[in-house]
């Protein structure tokens, strides 16, 4: 499956507030598209096209269903800004 449109801003951008990042769009169809990684704490992602909100594929259905931790979906820059808020007031405090 090919990576949403707006991947490269949305990992670019938690990039630049200090997150690490692993790119895993190419390792599975229907699993995370990257691992995100601040203060010791690592977060699940998929990225998708903010218009695009389109059924997952069965792929996606079984990844969710299996995986037992949190993932979550970005679908924007701004999106992206307001998680890394959360979760650093999160792993902050």
């Amino acid at each position: 499956m090919p990576r949403a449109e707006n991947y490269t801003a949305i990992a670019e951008a938690f990039k630049k507030l200090g997150w690490s990042w692993w790119d895993t769009s190419y390792v599975t169809d229907g699993g995370p598209d990257a691992v995100a990684s601040i203060f010791g704490a690592n977060v699940l992602l998929k990225i998708i096209d903010e218009s695009d909100f389109v059924k997952p594929t069965k792929q996606e259905r079984d990844f969710f269903h299996d995986w037992s931790g949190p993932i979550y979906v970005i679908s924007s820059v701004e999106q992206g800004e307001s998680f890394d808020r959360a979760a650093r007031g999160k792993l902050c405090n």
